[in-house]
């Protein structure tokens, strides 16, 4: 009887014990799944950002073009 109630117990316990390590995983799971979009975001706003400089830059290098043969149009002629 008495070895019957301690089996009955460390089931209960095995059975708590492995709800509880579930729920961590669960957690833990959730926990990844939210920095992986996190990741995927900051990624995708660092390559749009890059992509705005790029243009950017491309626009200053025109405009620097545009100028110098201003100037040189205007010295020749």
């Amino acid at each position: 009887m008495v070895v019957a109630g301690i089996k009955n117990k460390q089931v209960k316990i095995q059975g708590a014990a492995a709800t509880n390590q579930l729920g961590v995983l669960n957690s833990t799971n959730n926990l990844v799944k939210e920095f992986d979009g996190q990741s995927e975001a900051i990624t995708d706003r660092i390559a749009q950002r890059a992509r705005h400089t790029q243009n950017h830059i491309k626009q200053h290098h025109n405009d620097i073009k545009q100028h110098s043969e201003k100037i040189e149009r205007t010295s020749i002629g």
